[in-house]
């Protein structure tokens, strides 16, 4: 699939630079992009994005982390560009409405975590097995 970012490389910080590569391979533990492009030094938190959806724009889908480098025996070869997915915003701009909104949920939150706290906790009484004595018979004398 391609991507593409862009950004203010520091080689021409006033010029806004586009790049384009192929997703490699999605990381679903990191929520990161590895992808098959190069990202040069200055576009690091440039948006990446999918070409367009069905309205023809562009979708967010990340933000431009860094570059990996394919080093081998001492030479750099083409590496990936690591993109940070941009969902965990998504699933935040969903739940707060407004700034009052989000201080209001985050204030609940806090409120929640400290009732928590104060709570004193039960500790559930473990019955503790009685030691049997056993009776030494003594022995026979034969």
């Amino acid at each position: 699939m391609e991507v593409g970012w862009c950004g203010f490389p520091s080689i021409a910080p006033d010029d806004l630079c586009f790049f384009e590569g192929h997703i490699s391979s999605y990381l679903a533990k990191e929520g990161s992009y590895l992808v098959d492009g190069v990202a040069i030094n200055g576009v690091s938190g440039g948006p990446a994005f999918f070409p367009v959806d069905k309205q023809n724009e562009p979708i967010v889908c990340g933000v431009l982390s860094g570059y990996i480098p394919n080093i081998t025996e001492g030479k750099s070869l083409p590496g990936v560009c690591y993109i940070r997915s941009v969902e965990a915003f998504r699933s935040l701009i969903k739940e707060y409405k407004s700034i009052d909104d989000k201080n209001r949920i985050k204030n609940m939150k806090l409120i929640e975590k400290e009732q928590k706290k104060e709570k004193p906790q039960i500790k559930k009484k473990t019955k503790k097995k009685k030691k049997t004595k056993t009776k030494k018979h003594p022995q026979k004398k034969t």
